[in-house]
């Protein structure tokens, strides 16, 4: 029995040795074949990217050299018609000096070469007209580029401020819709010798005014109950007179108007520009 423990011992011994071997260099054979790949994939994007960026210059060489040809071209052409008209005065030397072969080939010479001279400053200032014109071809459509943005942003401009002063009218006309609707509220009628007559509207929009900047802290529901409205419109007049600048305030959750005075406002403005937004 001691001897089949030792046994087993031993075995599981050997196998965890092997384990211990084998794995490391299962983990090494791994990581190299994933290194392998890796590069790979690393040199074909290289290439690709090569491979797009010399496309791409010698697609640029191809439409520059198109419009050098052809000022070129018409060099060839015209450096022929001189050579031909060279090789015509060539011709009529001999006969005029008499048939004095030797004398009357200097001549005819000096003017092919002076001819090829002419051709090849014509040849080359074409080559730089050419060179000229493209350059003058790229600056105008840079220049029809701008345009087109300039004229694109003053439009969004004009659009804005026509939306700004729309937006502007639209508040001014609602502003007196509810000015006007706040003096038929609070018109109030008293009997009188004559008939009725009418009462002082802006007197009771002052006292309802002056509600809200005495309490500071003013339910809808009670301002609702004194001055005889409903709820919906005490909020829709409050929100007016904010609009008008009456008052000033904000409405909580719980149905509460809170009064600001300006002077308030710019006292809290004041103490945050001088600690912070974050004090």
């Amino acid at each position: 029995g001691a001897v089949m423990a030792d046994s087993m011992m031993a075995a599981i011994a050997l196998l965890v040795l092997l384990a211990a071997m084998v794995v490391p260099l299962w983990l090494l054979l791994r990581t190299q074949k994933s290194a392998v790949r890796e590069e790979e994939e690393r040199a074909a994007r290289a290439a690709a990217a090569a491979e797009a960026a010399e496309r791409k210059r010698a697609d640029r060489a191809a439409e520059k050299d198109s419009g050098v040809n052809k000022k070129k071209s018409k060099g060839l052409s015209r450096m022929k018609k001189a050579h031909a008209a060279s090789g015509d005065g060539e011709g009529e030397e001999p006969g005029a000096a008499g048939g004095g072969g030797g004398d009357g080939a200097e001549p005819g010479r000096r003017a092919q070469r002076k001819a090829e001279r002419l051709a090849e400053r014509e040849e080359e200032r074409g080559e730089r007209e050419a060179e000229r014109e493209a350059g003058d071809e790229r600056s105008a459509a840079r220049e029809a580029a701008r345009r087109v943005k300039d004229e694109e942003r003053e439009e969004r401009e004009r659009q804005r401020e026509e939306e700004r002063l729309r937006k502007r009218e639209e508040e001014a006309k609602r502003a007196q819709q509810e000015y006007d609707s706040w003096k038929g509220m609070f018109e109030v009628e008293e009997a009188g010798d004559g008939g009725a007559e009418a009462s002082e509207e802006e007197g009771l929009l002052g006292r309802f005014v002056s509600t809200l900047k005495t309490r500071k802290v003013s339910t809808l529901e009670q301002l609702g109950s004194e001055f005889g409205l409903r709820v919906a419109d005490v909020l829709c007049r409050l929100r007016g007179l904010e609009a008008m600048g009456y008052v000033t305030g904000v409405i909580d959750d719980r149905g509460k108007f809170i009064y600001v005075s300006r002077a308030e406002l710019e006292a809290v403005g004041r103490y945050i520009r001088k600690k912070g937004p974050g004090a």
